[in-house]
C-alpha cells in the first residue's frame, strides 16, 4: 500500500506526495543505511539514493534554505543529513535541517524562561558506576559555567563532589 512519505510547506502552500514506499521498505532501506554507515567505506550511497528518491524528490522543488522534518516510526533513526539526491549532494548540505518529534509540538506554547537568580553547578569527574570513563576537564568546565553565569548577574555555587553532594544530585 501507498503512504504519505513527506509534506511540504512552499511559498505558503501546503503540498503532501503519496508515493508507494511501503512500511516494509522503508525499514529495509533505513536499516540498510545504517549499517552501510556503521560498516564504513562507500556501500551506504545506494540506500541514501533510495531513501532520497522517496522521501525527498517528490517535494524536492519545494525545499528551501531550512527544512523542518517531523519523522515518524523508524525514520526517527534515519541520518536524513546523507541522503544522496544521485547528483553528488547530500540533503544536509543542501539545506538546513532541524527536527520535530510531531507537528502538534509546534502549537505548544513556549515556556517562560526560568528568571531565578541561583544556579547549582556540579562537575562530575569520575563515576562509581563500572565501565564509566571518568571526564578529567569535568570540574574545569564547571568552573567556566560559572563563571558565565556569574557575568549574566545569576547566582550559581558549587558544590564538592563528596558522597553528600553525590546523593543531592541524584536526589533532584
Amino acid at each position: 500500500f501507498a503512504r504519505i512519505a513527506i509534506g511540504a510547506l512552499a511559498g505558503g502552500k501546503p503540498q503532501v506526495q503519496v508515493v508507494n514506499f511501503t512500511t516494509t521498505d522503508e525499514q529495509a532501506e533505513v536499516a540498510a543505511l545504517r549499517q552501510a554507515l556503521e560498516k564504513g567505506g562507500d556501500g551506504w550511497h545506494d540506500p541514501a539514493r533510495k531513501l532520497y528518491q522517496a522521501l525527498v524528490a517528490p517535494v524536492e522543488s519545494s525545499i528551501g534554505a531550512g527544512t523542518v522534518i517531523v519523522p515518524d516510526g523508524v525514520l526517527a533513526v534515519l541520518p536524513f543529513a546523507v541522503l544522496d539526491n544521485g547528483r553528488g549532494r547530500l540533503l544536509g548540505a543542501q539545506t538546513v535541517l532541524s527536527f520535530m518529534p510531531s507537528l502538534r509540538a509546534a502549537s505548544v506554547p513556549v515556556a517562560k524562561p526560568n528568571q531565578a537568580k541561583d544556579a547549582l553547578v556540579v562537575g562530575v569527574s569520575r563515576f562509581v558506576q563500572a565501565g564509566v570513563a571518568s571526564l578529567p576537564a569535568a570540574a574545569k568546565e564547571a568552573a567556566a559555567i560559572k563563571t558565565t553565569l556569574v557575568a549574566a548577574g545569576r547566582k550559581p555555587r558549587s558544590l564538592p563532589i563528596t558522597t553528600a553532594a553525590k546523593q543531592l544530585v541524584t536526589d533532584a
